[in-house]
């Protein structure tokens, strides 16, 4: 992952990510590594993050992010609905989770 370049256009590309998603996404990469991207992000206003279900998080591209890749989205950054976050997270899910 060249400075989170990669995980900057899977977020944009699937508007969310969890760890378990980055870290099937990117093998070759140490969890702690992409730990210590994603807190960067967060301190430069490019990801935000939200509380799934215990301590899990999932991360959501902010409006900063998105225009940097040419999408404006003004919804970016903020938390998911109950049913905006399942129909997101299953396809994110489904498109880096399953043995295909």
């Amino acid at each position: 992952m060249k400075s989170g370049d990669s995980l900057a256009k899977f977020l944009v590309r699937y508007g969310i990510g969890s760890m378990r998603m980055f870290i099937a996404a990117f093998p070759n990469v140490s969890q702690s590594a992409i730990e210590r991207r994603l807190s960067r992000m967060i301190r430069e206003g490019l990801i935000e993050s939200y509380r799934l279900f215990g301590s899990t998080k999932y991360y959501v591209p902010t409006r900063k992010l998105m225009r940097a890749h040419g999408v404006d989205d003004e919804r970016a950054g903020m938390a998911f609905g109950y049913q905006a976050l399942c129909k997101n997270y299953a396809i994110a899910a489904s498109c880096n989770l399953s043995d295909l």
